[in-house]
């Protein structure tokens, strides 16, 4: 999975990850929009005397574009591809195109409700909304995961703060193309045949276990609708009672919200793990930022059995290692997620009798953005910062993160399927969970 230089562009096959979120994202073509459309947003302020703020934004984003040429990726039905920058020419033309200044926008969540992204456009974007000194950076996917987003906001506003820009161009920032993960972990051309067995035994107890709790109750009508706009709520916790949460589970928010009755017994979904931490320098850090260093694997739990039968489990597989000398967890990764791809694209070409779509909150816990954004970066202080992702399904996306010591757990939705109101008492059964469990 390593990149290899052709006639005019450089090109890497994908690996196990990419196969997947580009099925995914795929699935939005028809309607001419994107699944799992990528964004993190950074409220900033500055001093009066920087007055050129327009023209500060365009050479930091060209500043990524030769520390991190993987924003400027397209992806191809099997491969993702790279063209250098030559000349001053096409960078100015490429950044014309990529960074936008949005003024019909109030805010950056009024920039997101009207998202109308495609999804054969993969590379990444950069826009700016001057009613709120907000910047948006916008992604597929397939080119970065949450935490990659974390700390290209860390690589923008340092670029922000020193734009470095080639007055020579001869193509050489293709070398710092990322490679996949595979290649950092030495994945073998071909799986043993026990990484092949863990991997089905997995996927045959996910599909055993459905259908899971969730927002919409089984056999909702709603769910088989077209998606229609994205929003977002989010609550927060005060820094008071954030120092008293440990790992929180959003599984009890869904028991209470709805009668036991009306509901399946488990919770059955995917968890997230954030992969950088088992890989040595440089792969784990920023120089590697625009990348995808996550896997998932499916979890099942009791949908409403106390704290602690909720929580223990998650807790044990959280804590278990993904580090290649400790687990073969990281090698089973490459045919779980192939399998599970196969297992999408089945469902999706027998509509009428796959299962329908779930909407059990889709959890991804981001950590400290503290650790990886400063609070200040010359003459710019960053006041804010907020992930968010598109979902075309009953789905949500919930994101967890903390940011100057208080707790956010923001729930992106899509329109088709909630209000407003359904979301945010969601949320509100979620903030008492924690607070009775963990105040």
């Amino acid at each position: 999975m390593s990149w290899s230089q052709k006639d005019a562009y450089w090109s890497r096959p994908f690996d196990c990850h990419d196969e997947m979120l580009h099925f995914i994202r795929s699935q939005g073509e028809p309607i001419n929009r994107e699944h799992w459309m990528f964004l993190v947003t950074t409220q900033i302020s500055f001093p009066p005397q920087v007055e050129d703020i327009i023209d500060r934004l365009r050479n930091a984003w060209k500043t990524l574009r030769f520390r991190h040429p993987d924003i400027a990726l397209e992806v191809h039905s099997d491969e993702k591809r790279y063209y250098p920058i030559y000349d001053d020419e096409s960078l100015e033309k490429w950044c014309n195109e990529i960074f936008q200044v949005e003024t019909e926008c109030s805010f950056a969540d009024d920039f997101f409700t009207k998202q109308r992204r495609s999804a054969p456009l993969a590379n990444a974007t950069l826009h700016w909304i001057p009613a709120t000194n907000e910047f948006v950076l916008v992604s597929s996917h397939i080119l970065w995961d949450g935490r990659g987003g974390m700390l290209m906001t860390h690589e923008f506003l340092s670029a922000l703060e020193n734009p470095i820009i080639p007055t020579k161009f001869d193509g050489a920032e293709a070398k710092k193309l990322v490679p996949s993960i595979d290649t950092v972990t030495g994945m073998p051309d071909k799986p043993k045949p026990e990484w092949e067995r863990t991997a089905d035994e997995m996927l045959q107890q996910y599909v055993e276990s459905q259908p899971s709790i969730g927002l919409l109750p089984p056999g909702d009508p709603k769910a088989k609708k077209l998606p229609a706009g994205m929003d977002r709520r989010e609550v927060v916790f005060t820094p008071e009672e954030a120092k008293s949460l440990r790992e929180a589970t959003p599984i009890m928010a869904l028991a209470e919200m709805h009668d036991r009755d009306s509901q399946p017994e488990k919770f059955v979904a995917w968890s997230l793990f954030d992969l950088r931490r088992f890989l040595p320098p440089p792969f784990n850090g920023a120089e590697h930022a625009p990348s995808i260093r996550i896997a998932s694997l499916p979890i099942i739990v009791k949908a409403h059995g106390s704290w602690s039968e909720i929580s223990s489990p998650l807790n044990d597989l959280n804590r278990t290692s993904w580090d290649v000398k400790e687990s073969d967890k990281m090698f089973v990764r490459d045919p779980l997620n192939r399998k599970a791809t196969d297992m999408f694209k089945m469902a999706a070409a027998h509509p009428d009798v796959a299962p329908p779509p779930s909407s059990e909150p889709f959890m991804s816990s981001m950590g400290i953005f503290d650790d990886v954004v400063k609070h200040g970066y010359g003459h710019f202080s960053v006041e804010n910062v907020a992930i968010l992702c598109g979902t075309l399904t009953p789905a949500i996306c919930l994101h967890i993160w903390s940011w100057k010591d208080a707790l956010h757990i923001s729930s992106t939705y899509n329109v088709a399927y909630y209000n407003s109101d359904i979301i945010l008492r969601y949320l509100t059964f979620l903030k008492g969970i924690l607070r009775k469990n963990l105040l």
